[in-house]
Formats: structure tokens, sequence, C-alpha cells
């Protein structure tokens, strides 16, 4: 009897130690997907956020977008004050101007908010349901002022890639290990790569004509030490080779972060935009096989000096 007890009382401290381990080994839920439990940090409506690895930058234009039934989403305040650019699939059906519905968009700043409707909603012109030109922009009934909330310009000329981006999001928590779990409503900003841009043949999931998309792929490897990108990278004709990426403060996109920004900084040091966040992609990669934003998924963001014109004429109406 000693021995059978001594026996059940070693098993319980063994899966206790079990237990323990596995506890501190997988990294904890939060918003976005964050390769390090560390790295993420709740930035809802900061002025001044200081992000290891980037930087102080302004996260306070970062605003929810919220459908006319509650449905969360994220948008970028623009420079007019008035407008809001993000993802056309996210207020594609509301974009009817007789149809009667209408969303409305968060602003945080600091702790105070602004709740404002929308006025009006344009797609890109190019746009179709699960196409490429995946951008919309929302006017608002009355503008923002530049001391509430920040207002970011878009670049106008593509960049070098790779090139070190900031994402940030209202999106969906999780890890590299679980792949999104949870629910919306934390702003957080994480570090990656804009590594490839693409002629078409990865994203074929993506219903559009012709072969120049206007979009920028990155990869999430963060955790397991291989990089996806370079699984395909040589039939998926990309332009530029795959990037090592950052290790435990790469992030990825979630539902949720649709919308959201890709930032990067210009000469001057000043905060750009230099893409939308509009989905994810599976190409053999994924380490669970499923479209999660689990590690080895790519992120797909519409490059921001392919709608630039198109936004300029929008907010000069």
């Amino acid at each position: 009897m000693k021995n059978k007890g001594f026996s059940s009382f070693c098993r319980r401290i063994l899966a206790g130690l079990f237990l323990l381990i596995i506890e501190f080994s997988v990294p904890q839920i939060q918003a976005l997907v964050f390769s390090c439990a560390d790295a993420a940090t709740d930035l809802s409506g900061n002025r001044n956020a200081h992000i290891a690895g980037w930087g102080h930058v302004d996260l306070s234009g970062v605003v929810i977008v919220r459908s006319p039934y509650g449905v969360t989403s994220t948008g970028i305040l623009l420079e007019s004050g008035k407008h809001v650019l993000t993802a056309a699939h996210c207020v594609a059906g509301f974009s009817a101007s007789d149809d009667g519905l209408r969303g409305r968009v968060e602003v945080f700043s600091g702790n105070k908010q602004k709740i404002i409707p929308w006025e009006k909603v344009s797609l890109h012109p190019a746009y179709r349901q699960g196409g490429a030109w995946d951008a919309g922009i929302i006017e608002l009934n009355q503008e923002v002022d530049a001391g509430f909330a920040a207002r970011y310009p878009l670049v106008r000329s593509p960049r070098s890639l790779p090139e070190m981006i900031l994402r940030a999001g209202w999106g969906k928590g999780g890890t590299g290990i679980t792949g999104e779990i949870g629910s919306t409503g934390k702003l957080l900003a994480g570090l990656n790569h804009h590594e490839a841009r693409t002629n078409g043949k990865l994203t074929k999931s993506f219903r559009s004509g012709g072969d120049h998309l206007p979009l920028l792929l990155s990869d999430f490897d963060g955790g397991t030490g291989d990089d996806p990108l370079s699984v395909f990278a040589a039939s998926a004709g990309l332009d530029m080779p795959a990037n090592p990426g950052v290790g435990a403060l790469e992030c990825q996109i979630a539902n949720g972060d649709s919308g959201g920004p890709v930032f990067a900084r210009d000469k001057c040091g000043q905060t750009v935009v230099v893409a939308l966040q509009v989905g994810r992609i599976s190409r053999g990669a994924d380490i669970d096989h499923r479209l999660n934003s689990s590690w080895g998924e790519l992120a797909v963001d519409v490059e921001a000096c392919r709608i630039s014109d198109w936004v300029i004429t929008i907010i000069s109406r």
C-alpha cells in the first residue's frame, strides 16, 4: 500500500511539473497574434506608445470600424480628419447610398473616446468580392480634430524591400502556436517585414484580373525557426528574397485587424502608412494547416502607393 501510495504521489508530482512546463513554455493569449507573449501590450488610445525595436509612435489614429451590426474591424484616420481608410470587404455591404444602414467609427485618445457615425462609404473601383483591390473609404459625418487623434499620410511611391514594418489592429488574440483565439477589443502593434511583392500566382485565391496585383507579403515564423516564404518562393512569382524576420517580436494579423495600417518611417523619421492590412493566406508552411494566423501563414497587404491617387480623389471631393 505504501508503494502504491508513493507511486501515485510521484505521478501527481510529475503531472504537475508537466503542466507547469506547458504553462511557461506556451505564450499566453494576446491581441494580434505574436510569437512572444511579452511583445503584447494594450496600446489603445496611446499618443506616445513605445514599441521595442521600433521606438515611439502615436496610435490614436488607428480606429475601430464598427458595422451597423456591430462587427469590428480596423481603420486608418487619413490626413483630412474626416475620412477613414479600411478594407473594402469590411464595409462593402453598406456602400449603397440608399440602404439606410450606417456604422460608426470609434476613436480613442488617452482615456477619451469619440464615436462618430458614417456619412458615406466608397469602394475602390477595381474592388470585387474576394479580389485584391480590397480598399474602402468611410466618410465621417464630422471631422476628428487633429489635436485629438493622429492623422496618417499614405506613401506615394514603392518602397525598397525587405522593409521593417509596424502593424496595428483591434483584432482577435492568439499566439503563433495556437493561432487566433478569443475576441476583439484591444489595440496592439507589432513588428514584421514586408518581404515580397507578388504577381498573383501566390495569391490565386484573390479573384482579380491581371498579374500585377497591388499586394505585399509578410511571413510569420518567429517561433518555428523556418522561413515560410522559402518553402515556395521559387514558384510563387516573388520579386524579392525572403527575410529572416524579427524573432519573438514578430506578429501576424488576425480577424478584426483587416483595414488596419502597416507603418514605416520616411526619410525624416515620420510615421507613414505603406500598406493596408486585408488578409492572410496559407501555402504549405502552416504548422496546423488551418487558416487561423498560426506560424507559417502569410499576411497580405494592399500597397498604399497603388491606391493613393484614388484616396486623394475621394478626400478631395
